[in-house]
């Protein structure tokens, strides 16, 4: 989308956004989809990772987030992670003023949202940050 720019680290956005297609593919069935959409609305930059796997649970969402927390083992399918992932990606969004946060029901697969400032909206990028461009 054109004028679609946030003021990122490239390489923090990079690790979030590989860390949830990661998770996703983790996380979903043979046959499932994984995709990822990018836009702006009111102000910000969002880059979304959706999937059609079991989706979690809204009891699992609200520390889905948390340090360690781990959704039932037995669905990582033998590629066990450590549970920080997710806490990863929310403590890199915080670092660039951007948030993370997850939709799902059951059933129907996750959606997993990033969010950040677009750049019209800031005052400059600072030495550490860059501008990124979405489609």
């Amino acid at each position: 989308q054109e004028g679609c720019e946030a003021v990122a680290s490239t390489d923090l956005l990079y690790r979030c956004v590989l860390n949830l297609i990661d998770n996703a593919v983790k996380h979903t069935g043979e046959g499932a989809t994984v995709t990822v959409e990018s836009g702006c609305e009111d102000e910000r930059v969002w880059i979304r990772v959706r999937d059609t796997g079991p989706g979690i649970s809204a009891e699992d969402q609200e520390h889905v987030f948390d340090r360690f927390y781990r959704i039932d083992r037995s669905r990582v399918r033998g590629r066990g992670g450590s549970g920080l992932g997710l806490a990863i990606v929310r403590e890199l969004m915080d670092s660039m003023g951007g948030s993370v946060a997850v939709d799902s029901t059951p059933g129907e697969g996750a959606t997993f949202t990033l969010r950040l400032p677009h750049a019209t909206t800031t005052n400059g990028a600072s030495p550490h940050r860059q501008g990124i461009s979405g489609p």
